[in-house]
C-alpha cells in the first residue's frame, strides 16, 4: 500500500503540477506580465521543480512497473515500455530547458532572439504533450494492474491471468 501511494502521490504531484502550470499559470501571467515574455523568467524556475519532481515520480513509477505483481504479461510489457517513453521525453524536456535558459537574461529582463529558441521552445511543447499522454496511459494500466494485482493476491476465483486490461 505504501509503493501505491509513494507512486501515486509522486504521479499527481507531478503531472497535476505540469498541468495545473501549463493550463491556468502560464495564461493567466502572459494576460497580467508586461510584456507577456516577462512570463518565462518564472517559467524557467517553476520548470526546474517540475523536472526534479519528474525525476522523482518517474524512479517510483519504473520501480512500480517492475515490482507490481501484475498477471498480465502484456500490460507489464507496455508499463514498462511507457516507462521507457517518459523517461525519454523527460531526458529530452530537460536538456530543451537548459537550452531555452540559455537565452534568458534575468539581469536585463531580455529574451534572446526567437530564431534560437523557439525550435527548442517547439520540441518542448510537443514533447510534454507526447508526455502528458504516455503518462495519463501509464497511470490507467497501472490502476488496472493494481487492481488485478489485488485481486490476484485474495484469491479471487474470477480472475484470470490475462483477462481484462
Amino acid at each position: 500500500m505504501a509503493r501505491r501511494i509513494a507512486v501515486l502521490a509522486a504521479f499527481c504531484f507531478w503531472m497535476g503540477g505540469f498541468v495545473f502550470y501549463a493550463g491556468v499559470v502560464v495564461p493567466i501571467a502572459r494576460r497580467t506580465l508586461n510584456p507577456p515574455t516577462q512570463q518565462a523568467f518564472i517559467t524557467n524556475q517553476v520548470s526546474v521543480v517540475i523536472h526534479l519532481a519528474g525525476s522523482l515520480a518517474l524512479v517510483l513509477m519504473f520501480a512500480d512497473s517492475q515490482t507490481a505483481c501484475d498477471p498480465h504479461p502484456r500490460r507489464v510489457r507496455w508499463r514498462r515500455g511507457l516507462c521507457l517513453l517518459l523517461a525519454a521525453a523527460h531526458g529530452l524536456l530537460v536538456w530543451t530547458h537548459w537550452q531555452i535558459s540559455g537565452q534568458l537574461d534575468a539581469g536585463t529582463g531580455s529574451i534572446g532572439p526567437a530564431e534560437n529558441w523557439y525550435p527548442f521552445h517547439r520540441v518542448y511543447l510537443l514533447t510534454a504533450t507526447v508526455q502528458v499522454f504516455a503518462a495519463s496511459a501509464w497511470i490507467i494500466l497501472t490502476l488496472f494492474a493494481w487492481r488485478r494485482e489485488d485481486r490476484s493476491s485474495s484469491g479471487d476465483p474470477g480472475v484470470s491471468a490475462t483477462g481484462g486490461l
